[in-house]
């Protein structure tokens, strides 16, 4: 609610493009168009998306121009020349070729439309070729399409109303024994973070920020410390904790009520969307989650927790490149000292080096939980740097088990993830776990395709052998 200024003053208001359509104050007089927006731009050849600033369209200033001639007359001052304004687009780029189309393909194949390409080429407007191939191979690295045609995954997903990463790491929640946690991450990264970022941008409001958030969850990643603060929040909640007490438990831990509640919310709705598909028994609940005790075994397992949000964020992951090891003199002998933050890079397959948003907890980090060795992360964004956002560490077996397809070295050199991660081992390692994890696929195949069977005998066996190995990196101790 915006008051009148008061007699003698000028109100000044700085806002957004939200002003074009969403804003309408009584006693404004003049606007001030600086003809510039920033907008998500999707590019297809490096699949990025890309925030930039560019000029807006001719649609958008002519609604920015009637903020002030809503109620009473007014005017608007443009600061660009006739002649930029008449090389501006006529309106604004239509969002399907803005945005990614992985979910828009999956669904176009869900309506047995075989020639997805042929059909998005027959909008109106339709997308770049890039994008619609670079969807398709996605969908293809992510088990949801073999041979153009859906699989028992791509099934499933293509019914859940989510992200198709949020889908897959519902359905491996359930299948491994950590749906509550599935869905707590799921709902975190649909809403937002529920941590508040201090205002004020000097070094102690920020090293108070990260001490808190690290004592839900230290060196885990973002999405496991959401999902620790969200639990205890939960328990508080459930416990019978009086509003007032909430409230000032969250204020001295920097969290934002509302969004914990719409965290809630959310995971309502992917609750009904898992029982709606079969996935879960419609007897599920929440309140009550130990009345089906192999669905929620494993809700604490930090392990395995990192190493499913990798399988179900792949390919969107970073290779983690340590510095040499230095040492200091100590009374014991020689100590390896941790590396600083700031020389630890980090590598991904399409745009080479990229960057940690400040952000993120692992800004700072020096170390990495399980011998971990490459990142999963949720957004990549170009701004002045590429940066990568909502991260998750994990170690090199829960990349072979949980990742894209694996080829092993024939000169004996290790194996080869995804046609661009190379892991060295003898090769004997290599064609054992090879076979571990093709037996490990058909697993997860049935247990798709039959939501309700119960793994027992030897299928059983190969789960826990994975879940041994990714929880150990592979070490017997």
């Amino acid at each position: 609610m915006f008051s009148r200024a008061p007699v003698g003053k000028r109100k000044i208001i700085a806002a957004t493009n939200v002003a074009e359509t969403s804003i309408t104050i009584e006693d404004i007089v003049a606007v001030i168009d600086t003809g510039r927006v920033k907008e998500t731009s999707f590019d297809p050849q490096s699949n990025m998306v890309r925030l930039a600033e560019t000029w807006a369209s001719r649609a958008a200033c002519k609604q920015r121009r009637g903020r002030a001639g809503r109620v009473r007359a007014g005017k608007c001052y443009k600061l660009y020349t006739q002649n930029a304004e008449a090389k501006m687009m006529e309106r604004p780029e239509p969002e399907l070729r803005r945005v990614p189309l992985e979910q828009l393909c999956l669904s176009i194949k869900a309506m047995r439309i075989q020639d997805v390409s042929g059909f998005l080429a027959s909008a109106l407007t339709p997308p770049d070729s890039l994008a619609v191939e670079g969807a398709m191979k996605l969908l293809c690295q992510i088990g949801a399409i073999n041979d153009n045609e859906l699989t028992a995954l791509g099934k499933h997903l293509s019914m859940i109303p989510a992200d198709l990463r949020c889908s897959k790491l519902l359905v491996y929640g359930a299948t491994f024994g950590c749906l509550e946690a599935a869905l707590t991450i799921t709902s975190i990264l649909t809403a937002r973070s529920p941590f508040i970022s201090p205002r004020d941008r000097d070094e102690e409001s920020r090293n108070d920020f990260a001490r808190i958030r690290e004592s839900f969850c230290q060196n885990q990643g973002d999405l496991l410390v959401d999902l620790r603060a969200y639990e205890q929040w939960s328990v508080l909640r459930a416990n019978g904790t009086p509003a007032r007490g909430l409230n000032s438990w969250c204020q001295s831990n920097r969290l934002s009520l509302q969004t914990l509640f719409e965290i809630a919310s959310n995971r309502s709705q992917y609750l009904s969307s898992l029982k709606e598909i079969s996935f879960i028994p419609t007897s599920y609940s929440s309140f009550n989650p130990t009345s089906h005790g192999s669905y929620n075994d494993y809700n604490n397992n930090d392990a395995l927790l990192r190493a499913l949000i990798a399988g179900a964020f792949n390919p969107q992951i970073a290779r983690i490149q340590l510095p040499d090891k230095k040492f200091a003199a100590g009374i014991a002998g020689a100590v390896e000292l941790d590396p600083e933050a700031r020389t630890i890079k980090y590598f991904n397959q399409e745009n080479g080096r990229v960057f940690v948003h400040p952000s993120s907890t692992l800004f700072s980090a020096q170390t990495f939980p399980s011998n971990a060795t490459f990142i999963a992360y949720f957004n990549k964004m170009a701004t002045s740097k590429v940066f990568i956002r909502d991260l998750t560490p994990f170690n090199a077996y829960s990349l072979l088990m949980f990742a894209g397809a694996i080829q092993v070295d024939t000169l004996g050199r290790g194996l080869v993830i995804d046609e661009w991660i190379r892991l060295r081992g003898w090769a004997r390692i290599g064609v054992l776990v090879s076979r571990l994890r093709a037996m490990f696929d058909r697993v997860l195949e049935k247990k798709v395709k039959e939501p309700g069977w119960e793994m027992n005998g030897r299928e059983k066996e190969v789960v826990d052998c994975v879940r041994w190995l990714v929880e150990r990196d592979g070490l017997d101790n």
